[in-house]
């Protein structure tokens, strides 16, 4: 007899945040009782065979084991033929076909977990039958999210409809794709904007059509943002089959043959037929410095966090700059950003325009010029930009520290290379901060900006 398991039992669509919550208990009993963590699920879906009809699904088997060891550490991914046969074992010959075949020495199931013939192996008779058969079992209750009990069949919807961050929010991390890179017609590589091709397996969702904002992981372990198209090419084809092109950002290299995992983290705009190829070109490079823009914020969000969690308490703001500052362009003719509808909640969310996308790199490289200096939250509102940053001084010692109208020459600098035009500052505001206390007082200025000038606009022109 080998070495016992704890044994988490389900399909396992997608992994999301109740999976989660299913496979770490697995782990945390394995780890009790010297046991093997492990996940036992079917290679189809059990309602393909049960109604006869196919399911479109999150992951693939493949793609389900990799998420459950990668994330979860679960040592051993079982996966069991859905066919006929295991569609009419009663429940209670399966039960006992994971003790004596799987050595199950614990059971960890959903609430909604059902098995067997009809579906008449409930997860409360199946801990019952553990109880009776020396075996442990643990039943997950629902996990909710937003009020809602979180679902395989909902992110489906949410992947279908390209709300990718919302979908990811349930997942509890990005939905993901691995494939090997195909060859293709090396437009993109005409175009000065290469692609690797990639394709989702047969009976995997297909997302929305469109762009996507994406990070791309390689073999060798690095990591690029990337554009990602998904869609028919409308611009260079005329069919009708589905690929999946992902333009890498800062990457020069071959990677045809090789497996690459590609995550979606946000849905840029719906797939279009352009009037030329130049068109496509621009549009792919704007595309790009979206995306940029996009994790750059995502970035900065997620330091906020640790930032009011306390991970910068003992700054000192009395021997090192802190700053919150004003920026107002000379040019009020074309504004630098717009406020759209976020999403269902109406909260506002702020579009850069070309100029702004520009100001924005600008803000964004400050830091890989200058030693000690951190940008730590930025808003840029239609004729004004806010910053909040930090200058360590002690970097004296190793590199030059500069002063505030040095930065501000320096982005007004680095903002006219993005936008081919001057854009210098009409005005400049500076405010120092003197302690932890104001730091995260600016902070929640920036913070409201865009929903005060939301507030504003029906009252200005």
């Amino acid at each position: 007899m080998g070495k016992k398991r704890v044994i988490a039992l389900g399909f396992f669509d997608g992994i999301h945040i109740g999976h989660a919550a299913l496979l770490r208990r697995t782990c945390a009993r394995a780890a009790e009782i010297g046991a093997i963590p492990s996940a036992l699920s079917f290679d189809t879906h059990p309602d393909t065979l049960v109604h006869g009809a196919p399911v479109p699904l999150i992951n693939s088997a493949p793609g389900r084991a990799d998420l459950i060891r990668r994330l979860f550490g679960i040592e051993s991914v079982i996966f069991i033929h859905f066919d006929q046969t295991v569609m009419h074992m009663p429940w209670q010959d399966f039960a006992q076909t994971l003790i004596q075949e799987m050595d199950a020495a614990w059971l960890v199931v959903g609430h909604d977990f059902r098995f067997g013939w009809k579906g008449e192996g409930a997860a409360g008779r199946l801990a019952d039958y553990c109880a009776a058969h020396g075996l442990g079992c643990d039943i997950i209750p629902a996990v909710t999210l937003d009020g809602r009990v979180v679902s395989s069949t909902y992110i489906r919807e949410l992947i279908q409809n390209g709300e990718i961050e919302r979908a990811n929010a349930f997942l509890g991390h990005p939905h993901t794709l691995v494939d090997t890179v195909h060859y293709g017609y090396r437009l993109g590589t005409k175009m000065g904007t290469p692609t690797i091709n990639m394709r989702f397996p047969d009976g995997v969702l297909v997302p929305k059509y469109g762009v996507y904002a994406t990070k791309a992981f390689l073999e060798d372990g690095s990591e690029y943002m990337a554009v990602t198209n998904i869609g028919v090419r409308p611009t260079v084809s005329g069919g009708d089959r589905v690929s999946v092109e992902s333009f890498i950002l800062d990457f020069a290299g071959n990677l045809y043959d090789r497996q690459v995992r590609i995550e979606f983290y946000r849905f840029l705009r719906p797939e279009q037929r352009f009037a030329d190829m130049d068109a496509l070109k621009a549009q792919i490079l704007r595309d790009a410095e979206e995306t940029r823009a996009f994790f750059t914020r995502a970035r900065l969000a997620e330091e906020s966090k640790k930032r009011e969690a306390g991970r910068l308490a003992g700054y000192d703001y009395s021997r090192d700059g802190g700053y919150y500052i004003t920026l107002c362009p000379k040019d009020r003719r074309h504004p630098l950003s717009e406020i759209v509808e976020a999403d269902e909640t109406r909260r506002p969310a702020v579009h850069l325009t070309r100029r702004g996308a520009a100001v924005d790199a600008a803000i964004r490289a400050i830091p890989l010029h200058y030693d000690g200096v951190y940008v730590d939250k930025y808003v840029i509102m239609p004729n004004h930009v806010h910053l909040l940053l930090r200058i360590d001084h002690a970097c004296e010692q190793t590199a030059f520290a500069p002063t505030v109208p040095q930065l501000i020459r320096q982005i007004e600098r680095l903002a006219a290379e993005h936008a081919g035009e001057p854009i210098e500052q009409e005005a400049v505001s500076e405010c120092v901060i003197r302690d932890e206390n104001d730091y995260l007082t600016r902070w929640r200025q920036i913070d409201e900006n865009p929903a005060k000038w939301h507030e504003d606009a029906f009252y200005t022109e």
